[in-house]
Parts: C-alpha cells; sequence; structure tokens
C-alpha cells in the first residue's frame, strides 16, 4: 500500500529527528554545569527517546522498518552549536543567581543592621578583588565578573 509507505517515511523522518532531539539535549547536559539543567536536559533527552520509541513501535505495526538513529547533524555544523547553547543558557542562569546572591547578601547586612550594607558589600568585593585578583567575567563567563557584580550592587535601590 502507498499509503502505508508514506506515513511511515513521514514516521521514520519523526524518529530521526526525535533522536537528534535526544542526541542534542545529551550533549548540552554534558555541557553544563549547573545540575538543576543538566538534570532538565537529561529529561528531555529520556522524553525524547520516549517519543522515538513509540514511534518506532508503530512504523513496526505497519509492517516495515524503523529509523535507529537520528540524522547526526540536522543542519551542516549544527553538532558544534549544541554545546555553546547550553553552555549560554548555563551562563545566563548563573549570572542571574550570583546576582540574586549579592542583593540577597546586601539584606542580609540590613537586617543585621550594619551600617551602609551596599557599601559594606561593595567594600568586601573590592577587597577580594584586591587580594586575589579581579575575575573577568566575560560573554561566555558562566560567572559575572567582579567589577560588574559591583556595579551591578551600585545600581541597587
Amino acid at each position: 500500500m502507498k499509503t502505508n509507505e508514506a506515513v511511515m517515511s513521514t514516521l521514520n523522518n519523526l524518529i530521526e529527528t526525535c533522536k537528534d532531539g535526544e542526541n542534542g539535549f545529551h550533549t548540552a547536559a554534558d555541557s553544563v554545569t549547573n545540575s538543576q539543567l543538566r538534570t532538565l536536559f537529561n529529561t528531555y533527552a529520556r522524553q525524547r527517546a520516549q517519543f522515538a520509541a513509540e514511534l518506532q513501535a508503530e512504523v513496526r505495526r505497519l509492517g516495515g522498518d524503523p529509523e535507529r538513529t537520528g540524522s547526526s547533524q540536522l543542519i551542516p555544523g549544527s553538532g558544534a552549536v549544541t554545546p555553546i547553547a547550553g553552555t549560554l543558557v548555563a551562563r545566563a542562569y548563573s549570572r542571574s543567581e550570583e546576582h540574586e546572591a549579592d542583593r540577597h547578601g546586601v539584606e542580609i547586612l540590613r537586617r543585621a543592621n550594619v551600617p551602609k550594607p551596599k557599601e559594606a558589600m561593595i567594600n568586601t568585593l573590592t577587597w577580594l578583588m584586591q587580594a586575589s585578583g579581579p575575575s573577568e567575567g566575560g560573554f561566555f563567563s558562566t560567572h559575572p565578573g567582579t567589577t560588574e557584580r559591583i556595579e551591578a550592587i551600585q545600581k541597587m535601590r
């Protein structure tokens, strides 16, 4: 039946797409340091594997031979993009957490009745920078540089 062949071809394309997604999420999970993101990416990879398995069972039910692998590279060069994407996601997440930790630190100092809590936090970071050297931060860095952190604290209300 020609109709079954068209359906199986479409299902095999979907299987390939699911396998590509599974591989991509595994690669992303391997490229991040944040355990929550790693868990999330691994969950998405398992979901894609389950989707592929269900589609493979349907191809077999229709009497066909299901696709077993992904396309390896959906777009030429895309294999190099996934780790970068994972790094950028982790970077944004870690940076926002670092800034939030600084805000929380200022609030703790305020509650402890430390005079001028923002200045106390800035002085601490300045001392840290002098003692250990500045952390550079940068576009691909997972944490903001010390200077960037000080600037963010200065802008706090």
